[in-house]
């Protein structure tokens, strides 16, 4: 099971996400974002303490214009596609080697076209598909809930990662739903956008294992 915590800011917060279990942890790159880290040097500084303490550091994007270039500075391990990037992306990260997921943005357009565009993201080379909930104007972050009969759907053919308005308290049943192949967190785990809380961290961890144990 993926797990994954997303949207750190501190160094130290990102190094305890590791260390409490994530399997992945994330920062977002895009300046945008209410969790936004803009300076590469901070990034770089938050990627070497995830890696540090044991765990795959990956950088959240929308829409970045130099993204190996990116990539290459702040030492990331795998990329998170969250903007309106097209499929021709893919064939560029996997020429250089870079690990990547897609979001996918379920709710926006038919429940037929989101499956399409997990299907041909996957076949592209993405490593999973991050199944966000749509809401207008927003690429993500923004704690609303996902179909998850839809993402069950999905992640009955394809690798799946989980996101949208999971919580320490509800990801077990999200689990148990929809089965994916990881779930994806930022909101859920903060006491204000950016800071994350270790209570709530640990308690989404422990939950994420125990509802995946019981599905496996």
């Amino acid at each position: 099971m993926i797990i994954k915590l997303c949207g750190f800011t501190d160094p130290e917060q990102a190094a305890d996400a590791a260390r409490l279990g994530a399997t992945h942890v994330g920062l977002v790159l895009w300046a945008g974002s209410k969790r936004a880290v803009t300076d590469e040097g901070a990034a770089r500084r938050i990627v070497q303490a995830i890696q540090a303490a044991g765990a795959e550091a990956v950088a959240v994007v929308v829409d970045h214009p130099d993204l190996l270039g990116l990539i290459a500075r702040i030492g990331a391990d795998r990329v998170q596609l969250h903007g309106d990037e097209p499929l021709t992306v893919a064939a560029d990260l996997r020429g250089a080697g870079i690990p990547f997921w897609r979001a996918v943005r379920l709710g926006r357009g038919s429940a037929e076209q989101r499956e399409a565009e997990v299907a041909a993201w996957i076949a592209a080379g993405a490593d999973a598909c991050v199944l966000d909930a749509f809401v207008p104007g927003e690429p993500g972050g923004t704690g609303a809930q996902v179909d998850l009969a839809l993402a069950g759907r999905i992640a009955q053919r394809h690798t799946a990662v989980l996101a949208g308005g999971l919580t320490p308290d509800n990801v077990g049943a999200a689990i148990k739903a929809a089965r994916p192949g990881g779930v994806d967190v930022a909101s859920g785990i903060e006491r204000a956008p950016g800071d994350k809380d270790t209570q709530r961290m640990r308690r989404f961890v422990q939950a994420a294992r125990d509802a995946a144990a019981e599905t496996a």
